[in-house]
């Protein structure tokens, strides 16, 4: 409504004595523009309080400007401010889509992936699906040359993580200490390089399980010896042939042996022999593991293989008395399930726009860039306590390989000699015969009629 046309409505409320007054009119059309201009300011007001409304920006101005705007300052409200090269248009698709994961809740796979979709500025919503454990989320982004692109990211929690520990210039029979962090119990590799002298028959004793994991071999000096689950022992990354036994160390022993490992009053107890067809490594239990590293001379390993037939020819692979001085370099790897921890897998070979561009200093933000973004998102929507962590792959096409095999056997075959039947079966034994005894009947049927209006004398029919 124009200031005019209030002012003409203000002056049909008065009696029509009033109405001719010159004064009354100027009064009248000056409070009409006042009235339009406050309609005008509560117009914008509200506009500038809507993000679909409010006064928005030129992609290419800086960001101090953008924050500055009207649409800037309204989402700034919420901790949100524009990008580098980012519209309005999509600003405010932005700041819709991070108010919906503030309806639906954080610390949620899928809040999360919604998150990681606005750092890369892909549309929205974004397509999720779960394969098993892990959520994958499919983003519609656009490319360098604008085209668009399907682009895979994967979330999973509690993702396993390869541990090490390392131990140089060991001397034999030292304590060891690792620590399993994970969620589960996991097998372990054991790796033993003999840095300054052979090193023959090592053995390894795992404290918790009780259990001795033995080479029957030898290992030269700067080879380095690998034991792996289910697997033949390595020299060097070559399959060996010497045997590898695992035994309990509560065995029977000579009467002189005073060490803890021979005696029967242990917790864990148990009578068993020396098995080399298929050795088991120790397992690793949930918190600290200590480990002893040493070799077996050839009186220790006698009470080991007792009851052998080849066992003298295996106990002079072992030394008569242990070397002095010896030095070995160990290590320890497994893998864990980290707790508390989930990791978000992006493609190496794709960057947004934004983070190929210079910034207003110069500098292209490049993987790096995409990296501290992501974090950012991350941090934003993670549960307290909750690390993130950030995976680098390359996502390859799925390709199957259909392999199948069909037998087919056909089989004809033919007699040389036809078998015709020629004689036929006559019955045999008790048997009943039935006979017609009645005979046929001679007399004849005659009538007498009219056919035709003739009288005939008789007919017969026999």
């Amino acid at each position: 409504m124009t200031a005019e046309e209030r002012a003409r409505q203000m002056m049909e409320y008065l009696p029509l004595l009033l109405r001719d007054g010159a004064n009354i009119h100027r009064l009248f059309e000056l409070l009409g523009r006042e009235l339009e201009g406050m309609e005008e300011s509560l117009t914008l007001l509200m506009h500038s309080r809507w993000y679909t409304l409010a006064r928005g920006f030129e992609p290419g101005e800086s960001l101090a400007r953008k924050t500055g705007s009207e649409l800037g300052r309204l989402a700034a409200l919420f901790g949100l401010y524009p990008g580098r090269g980012e519209s309005s248009d999509d600003f405010r698709v932005h700041m819709a889509s991070l108010l919906a994961v503030h309806r639906t809740g954080l610390s949620t796979t899928p809040a999360l992936l919604r998150l990681v979709s606005l750092v890369y500025r892909a549309a929205q919503p974004p397509r999720i699906e779960w394969m098993g454990d892990t959520a994958v989320g499919r983003f519609t982004v656009t490319s360098a040359d604008g085209s668009a692109r399907q682009l895979r990211v994967e979330l999973a929690d509690t993702p396993p993580t390869a541990r090490r520990v390392q131990f140089l210039d060991v001397d034999p029979g030292r304590r060891l200490f690792t620590r399993n962090g994970g969620l589960e119990t996991t097998i372990p590799e054991l790796s033993l390089t003999a840095t300054n002298d052979t090193v023959a028959v090592p053995i390894f004793t795992h404290q918790e399980s009780g259990q001795d994991v033995i080479y029957l071999g030898q290992v030269p000096r700067g080879s380095t010896l690998l034991l792996r689950h289910g697997h033949a022992p390595l020299i060097d990354g070559v399959p060996s042939q010497e045997p590898l036994i695992t035994a309990n160390p509560t065995r029977f022993a000579g009467l002189n042996a005073v060490s803890p490992s021979s005696r029967f009053d242990g917790k864990r107890t148990q009578f068993s022999t020396a098995n080399a067809r298929d050795p088991q490594l120790p397992t690793l239990a949930l918190g600290e593991n200590h480990w002893v590293v040493g070799t077996l001379s050839q009186t220790e390993l006698r009470s080991y293989l007792a009851g052998w037939t080849n066992a003298e020819a295996e106990v002079r692979k072992a030394l008569p008395v242990k070397p002095a001085g010896l030095k070995v370099d160990l290590e320890f790897r497994w893998t864990e399930l980290t707790p508390a921890t989930f990791t978000l897998r992006i493609p190496v070979d794709y960057l947004p726009r934004h983070c190929q561009e210079p910034d207003e200093e110069g500098v292209v933000p490049g993987l790096t860039g995409l990296i501290r973004e992501l974090s950012a998102a991350l941090d934003y929507g993670r549960a307290s306590g909750v690390r993130p962590r950030i995976e680098l792959g390359l996502f390859m096409p799925a390709e199957q390989v259909e392999v199948t095999e069909r037998s087919q056997m056909r089989w004809a075959s033919t007699f040389s000699e036809r078998l015709e039947p020629k004689e036929t079966l006559s019955s045999f034994g008790p048997s009943l015969e039935f006979e017609e005894v009645l005979r046929e009947p001679t007399e004849r049927l005659t009538f007498s009629g009219f056919f035709d209006r003739t009288r005939m004398g008789g007919a017969s029919f026999q």
